[in-house]
């Protein structure tokens, strides 16, 4: 409203749209909206200000002006019924008003091309949009498109800036890629003691990349002392979780490990289940 009621033109709002987007992506609650607009129109009213066609402004319907956020990230999932297509369209609106969690996903959908065609640039700006108002798992997806060159120019620094953030919030995507640019002088100087103790982090907090990296740090003495029983312990967590790289470094390991069979334990069942 203090922006709208300027005295100089050039310090209001450029159209009634530009103001409308503003109310929009304040967030207010249903009911406090409709005291919001109750409230405008007076006041606009005692003022005296008159946006009319012969100011090239189109009045928007209350229809497109209110527009109801979800409560919960959970009302923005995909439903069982819905196509990715018609679940892109209804993300898509509330993303444009400001939804962080819609952001996020639009991203994710222009990323995989679920819903619209596959556009790693659009996806982006989606994960610019949502890491500006401090959304960890953005930040996280920002960085890895900064490192691996997805829809923007390559750049180490920027990647781990963007990892840095998302580590501070807690995010174990973030940690074990962090983990990496240090054991691998990606944007920040090589550390690998540094290294093991993001991977350690990320893998106690169940993260399945990052049990993987623990225990390849523990295999190759990276930051920390060989063990491979500690390794094996690592990989066999990350199984669990169908990670497929552990599961190919068990194999590798139990083969190495493994005597050269004979004739008759050849024959024999496996006691492993």
């Amino acid at each position: 409203i203090r922006r709208a009621t300027q005295e100089a033109p050039e310090d209001r709002y450029a159209s009634a749209d530009d103001f409308a987007r503003a109310v929009r992506r304040r967030h207010f609650p249903v009911y406090f909206r409709i005291a919001f607009y109750s409230g405008l129109t007076v006041l606009l009213s005692v003022l005296g200000i008159s946006w009319s066609n012969s100011m090239s402004v189109k009045p928007l319907p209350p229809s497109t002006v209110v527009v109801e956020i979800p409560a919960g990230p959970e009302a923005l999932l995909k439903k069982k019924s819905e196509s990715e297509t018609a679940h892109f369209k209804r993300l898509l609106p509330l993303a444009e008003t400001g939804n962080v969690t819609a952001q996020l996903l639009v991203a994710e959908a222009y990323f995989y091309g679920r819903g619209p065609k596959k556009d790693q640039q659009k996806a982006f700006q989606w994960y610019q949009q949502a890491a500006k108002a401090q959304n960890h798992d953005a930040e996280a997806s920002l960085g890895l498109c900064y490192l691996r060159g997805y829809g923007c120019e390559p750049s180490d620094w920027q990647a781990v800036q963007c990892f840095l953030l998302a580590v501070e919030g807690g995010n174990v995507v973030a940690m074990t890629n962090l983990a990496y640019c240090y054991m691998n002088d990606r944007g920040v100087e090589k550390d690998v003691k540094e290294g093991f103790r993001l991977a350690q982090r990320a893998a106690e907090r169940g993260h399945a990349p990052g049990q993987v990296m623990l225990a390849e740090c523990f295999l190759l003495g990276l930051g920390v002392e060989r063990n491979q029983k500690e390794a094996e312990v690592w990989l066999k967590a990350a199984a669990r979780q169908g990670d497929k790289r552990a599961i190919r470094l068990l194999e590798t390991l139990d083969a190495a490990n493994s005597p050269a069979p004979t004739e008759e334990t050849a024959q024999s069942p496996s006691d492993v289940p």
